[in-house]
């Protein structure tokens, strides 16, 4: 379990912070680009964009028109797995997604 975590009655992880860890970018753009690979002791991560776009996180993630929807100027909170990547594809406005790693 990360050190920032606690756990419920039933075994679910609640955060009241993160411990900061790397920040990287990646382009938002008609093609389907992807993050660099996370570090392996990450379990959360925090995301912001400044265009609407299309994500995906995985080992080896697609992102399409079909995926997960993120508006302009959101910022959200996954959980995600040491080597887990975001692959992005934007809307309609290229611009740029904001990636920190948490734990």
């Amino acid at each position: 379990m990360s050190k920032s975590a606690f756990s419920d009655s039933v075994g679910n992880q609640i955060y009241q912070a993160i411990y900061q860890g790397p920040s990287q970018t990646v382009a938002i753009t008609n093609a389907n680009l992807q993050s660099v690979a996370f570090a392996t002791d990450c379990d959360i991560i925090r995301i912001a964009c400044d265009q609407d776009c299309f994500l995906e996180i995985g080992l080896n993630p697609v992102a399409t028109t079909s995926s997960m929807f993120l508006p302009k100027g959101s910022v959200e909170y996954f959980g995600a797995d040491g080597n887990f990547k975001i692959s992005v594809i934007r809307k309609s406005t290229n611009g740029t997604l904001y990636i920190t790693e948490g734990a």
